[in-house]
């Protein structure tokens, strides 16, 4: 009677977080124990549905835990084509989702798998060594001790997860967008560059132009000349209002309205973007930018150094468009 009130109560359980499951999903709630908890039940339901004999309900426990174990090894071997598979078959806006599940399911994964290994081997010894035998050191080691490190699992994430939520709400989020620009999600900024080889960040550069000449400065990391503005995109703020917060910071009166130049995107072995250049006219030389010191370049001192390794990569990818945009009109109405 027992074993099939279990039954009922597993398949009820089960059914529940099946439901909680597909409605976590359908709101982007990252409750990755409730895909576990659906995984659990439904294996020992399965169990359940077996004959009830004496001789099957005494190994329920063992045959679940062994069970648990083999998927469990099996996922830890298979990560890798398991997020491939993610990136073939699934929409990038449920990829996000998606994997951001998966990665904390793995954590729970490893430690289910360290706490298999120590109750196996614990087991082992514990039978091997029948002198110590107990009815007490039976009923933990044999009955309770799987229970008590479940629970221990349950807690240490449960506290895990406190800690981390209280991290990411001092985290910067960064919006994940298509290839044309769309927002389609967001991720933290110090995770932008792990595993994210598919997934484009918008990040807005700014040229400073004075009758001809271009404002420069050198990066922070490499020392090497590029654009003096060149900042990612924070989540919920559009392209235009934050280069608009960088020109009102600035306190400069002599600059012009920042307009659009293009948009292209640029691939890295560390981090896609999705650039978007803008022009800025200084209508007097002298102006400061917060943090950022840099000085005017003709071109023809641009094209000098061309090949010295003194400008960045995406700096030199963009100068002739520069040339062939902003400049040229500059040229034109100075002639004319």
């Amino acid at each position: 009677m027992k074993y099939r009130i279990s039954l009922a109560i597993s398949q009820l359980t089960a059914l529940l977080f099946a439901a909680l499951s597909v409605l976590q999903m359908k709101k982007q709630i990252y409750n990755f124990m409730s895909f576990i908890s659906l995984g659990v039940l439904s294996i020992f339901v399965s169990l359940l549905l077996f004959p009830e004999t004496p001789e099957f309900i005494e190994i329920t426990p063992v045959l679940l835990e062994a069970i648990l174990f083999i998927i469990v090894f099996a996922i830890r071997r298979k990560v890798s084509s398991i997020l491939y598979f993610f990136e073939k078959h699934i929409k990038p806006k449920e990829l996000i989702y998606l994997r951001n599940s998966f990665d904390e399911f793995l954590v729970v994964m490893r430690m289910f798998y360290v706490v298999f290994i120590f109750r196996f081997t614990t087991l082992i010894a514990y039978i091997a060594l029948p002198a110590i035998h107990t009815k007490t050191l039976d009923n933990l080691i044999l009955d309770r001790l799987g229970f008590i490190l479940i629970i221990g699992i349950i807690v240490y994430e449960h506290i895990r997860l406190k800690l981390l939520a209280r991290e990411l709400k001092q985290e910067r989020w960064l919006p994940v967008v298509d290839e044309n620009g769309k927002v389609i999600g967001k991720i933290a900024e110090s995770a932008k560059s792990e595993r994210n080889s598919d997934m484009l960040h918008p990040v807005i550069r700014v040229v400073f132009e004075f009758e001809g000449k271009l404002y420069l400065s050198q990066d922070e990391d490499s020392n090497m000349y590029n654009w003096a503005i060149e900042e990612f995109v924070p989540y919920g703020i559009t392209p235009d209002k934050l280069i608009n917060n960088i020109l009102n910071d600035s306190h400069s009166k002599n600059l012009g309205k920042p307009r659009l130049l293009m948009t292209h995107i640029e691939r890295s072995e560390a981090i896609n973007k999705f650039v978007i250049l803008y022009a800025v006219r200084v209508s007097k030389e002298e102006f400061k930018l917060i943090d950022k010191e840099g000085k005017y370049w003709l071109t023809s001192q641009i094209r000098q150094n061309m090949e010295s390794g003194i400008f960045t990569p995406s700096f030199i990818a963009e100068f002739d468009f520069v040339c062939n945009t902003i400049l040229f009109e500059y040229e034109y109405q100075f002639q004319n």
